[in-house]
This record gives C-alpha cells, structure tokens and sequence, in this order.
C-alpha cells in the first residue's frame, strides 16, 4: 500500500530538482547552444518563471542588459550574477489590465532599443502579463474582452493563442521583429510538446494560424462583442512578421516534469507506469480515463502522469483544473469500487482561484447530488478538500503544466 504522503513527497521532490533557474543552467551548458556563452547578450525573460529563468540564464551568459517581466504575485527576486542591469516589470494574469500593457509598452521598448543579440526566455502566464493592441484595428478593451471570454469558456490553449496572436501587436512572433539579427528564444513550455508558439502566444515565433482561424474561433463563442472582433479581424491584411529571434530551443516541458517524478517514484522502490505523452482533453473525458488506468495498477505501483485538461468555467465558485479532476476521478473510482490513492497538482503552485496548489485525495465516497452543485457553479475545491487534503504551496516559480500521481490501494 502506498501512502498518501509518499505521494506528496514525490511531487514536493519533483518540483525542487524542476526549478527553472536549475533547469535552464543545466541547458544552456549543452553543445547546441555553446556558442551562445562566447557572446555579450541581452536578455528578456516573461511570465511566471521569468525571475528564475533570468537568474539562471545569467549565471551562465555574458548578459548586459536584461529586462524580467513577471505577473503580480509570482517571483520578482533576481540576483545579478556580475552586475548586470537587471529591470523587472510586473503585468497582470489571468486577466489583461492596464498592468499587461504599460509592461507591453516598456518591453517593446527594451527590445526596439536594443544594440546586441537578445536572448528571449519565455514562459507560460505571459500572454495576459505582456500585452499591446494591434492598432488600428484593435484597442485594450478590444483584448481584454476577447482574453476573458476565452479563458472561461473550455477551449484548448492552442485555439485561445491563436485568438491572442491575431489581436496582438507582440505576439506571433510581431515582438521578435523588433529585436536584432542573431537573437533567439528559449521555451519554459506550458502547452503540449512541440507547440512552442503557444508558449506566451509566441512573441517571437511564426504563426502558423491564419487570421481566419481565429475569426472562426471567435465567432464559435457566442459573444456578441467577439463577433464583431471577428469581423474587423477579417479586414486586416494577412501578415507574417519576420521575427529576428524564430529560432527556438526548448528548456524543458511536461514530460520534463513527468520524468523527474518517476526517477523520484523510483528511488522509493515504486514500480513506475508513466504516460508518455500530455494527458490533454475535458476534465470529465480525463478522469475516467485515469481511474480506468488506476484500476489496472498492480501494488506497489504508482501511475506517473501529467498535462492539462480543459475545464469550463461554469459560475463563481472557487476551483481549478486539478480540483475538478479530482472531484470527478473520485466519482469514478466509487462507480468502479476502487480503493485509490491520487494527487492532482500544479507545478506553478496555484490550482484556478483556490488558492492550493491541488488535491491529495484517498479516494471516498462524495454525494452525487454534492457533485453536480459543485460542477453547475465551479466550485469544486471545497468538496475536493473535504475528501482529501488541500496541498498548499504558494507560487513555486515553476510552470510545466500538472502532475499526477494515481496508485491503487
């Protein structure tokens, strides 16, 4: 029988050996970016992991001039390794505010001034954290309504970016045009593998959508005022900004993330069962996918997986991704009759608005009409907690998606 805490540890384990600063050193010393430690740089580092990305970008580059962009509440401590010049802005997130785009402004400014090759150090949360309307065609209220509307309403990242990059004039890769030949980017990933232009929408990389894409995609929401984007939008010019800084190496992603905790399961004498790729999908598909595979688990056994479902924000309840899931996996391992023990949780330490990072859950019988009251209003996080425990971690710097930890008991 595995216990509840060997879970937590593994995934408290976890996140110390993930930690961006540890992981993008670990990067920029391997053979393909060499040459990049011969040079003087300037670095532009965004969204929740940039202070840690920064400080360890910097303990190994010649860096000059760096500007740190995080949202409001993460990490903004970083330390000068030789006496850099080191700015740090604050945005917003989730939400767009004026915050998003007086941090817009002073980074296309950084960037446009810049005299030497810029290193870009993207993580996720920095499509709300960095933002500037594409003018003419669009204002601030323009994005702001259209990044509210998408983020509440189930639909994958992948289609949220693609809206983001159309609206933007820093996005799909409209910031990279204004930095200098020679620059490139490094990827901190919150989306699925090999989709690097929707890490902060791609400030630097192509866009591989087209602007009827995301014309269709705003008309699917039945919001009258994102109809109307949807029409201005198909009278812009189809464009593809040349950026200066379109090649791209990847830090580190989920399956990053994955693989640390099964080396961590591992060295606990657990026999490993990991996913290979991202779980992906509603949170209603996921958990009886995952209580499906609990359910073939043998003892001693733990199951490694991790991604990111989608969820539909449904009223103003407190919840998350990872407290739904675990609301719903628990419903499903009662209708099967499975003892499980499960952790549902972050790497970035903030599960939706509850506060916790997520849930550890041994799995116990919840009250059917208990659950559907909680999905019709999102308010799953108190019942998830009441059924196991609330894991609380604060901000971690991190950001790979989610992890989850599944054993049989």
């Amino acid at each position: 029988m595995i216990a509840e805490q060997t879970l937590l540890e593994i995934y408290l384990a976890t996140l110390e050996r993930a930690a961006p600063q540890r992981l993008i050193s670990e990067r920029l010393m391997q053979n393909d970016l060499s040459a990049l430690r011969q040079v003087e740089v300037d670095l532009v580092a965004i969204g929740k992991c940039a202070a840690g990305l920064a400080e360890g970008a910097m303990s190994i580059l010649n860096v000059r001039r760096s500007i740190v962009v995080v949202p409001s509440g993460y990490s903004r401590e970083v330390s000068a390794q030789r006496g850099e010049d080191v700015e740090v802005v604050e945005g917003s997130h989730p939400e767009i505010s004026e915050e998003s785009y007086r941090a817009g402004d002073r980074l296309c400014e950084f960037v446009a001034r810049a005299s030497r090759p810029i290193v870009f150090v993207v993580s996720g949360g920095s499509s709300a954290c960095v933002e500037r309307p594409l003018h003419p065609w669009f204002d601030e209220n323009d994005l702001a309504v259209a990044n509210r509307t998408l983020i509440r309403s189930g639909l994958a990242i992948a289609s949220i970016n693609l809206v983001r990059r159309r609206l933007s004039a820093i996005k799909g890769g409209r910031l990279g045009a204004l930095a200098p030949r020679g620059s490139l980017t490094l990827v901190f990933s919150d989306v699925s593998r090999g989709r690097l232009e929707d890490v902060g929408s791609g400030p630097t990389l192509p866009d591989s959508g087209t602007k009827e894409n995301a014309a269709a995609i705003l008309e699917s929401l039945g919001d009258e005022s994102c109809a109307k984007l949807a029409k201005r939008l198909r009278r812009i010019p189809e464009e593809t900004p040349l950026s200066n800084a379109s090649t791209a190496y990847l830090i580190a992603d989920n399956s990053t993330l994955r693989e640390i905790a099964s080396d961590e399961a591992g060295m606990r004498g657990l026999d490993v069962v990991a996913c290979d790729d991202d779980v992906e999908g509603t949170a209603d598909d996921l958990a009886p996918w995952l209580a499906e595979r609990a359910g073939a688990l043998r003892p001693d056994s733990i199951l490694v997986a991790g991604g990111e479902p989608t969820v539909i924000v449904r009223g103003g309840g407190t919840g998350g991704r990872c407290s739904e899931l675990a609301v719903r996996f628990a419903v499903d391992c009662n209708a099967a009759g499975l003892a499980c023990v499960a952790l549902f949780a972050s790497s970035d330490g903030l599960d939706g608005n509850s506060g916790a990072a997520g849930i550890l859950l041994a799995t116990s019988f919840i009250e059917p009409s208990a659950v559907a009251r909680a999905l019709a209003t999102s308010d799953t996080f108190p019942l998830a907690a009441e059924a196991g425990t609330a894991v609380y971690t604060g901000a971690t710097g991190n950001n790979l998606r989610d992890l989850y930890l599944v054993a049989r008991n």
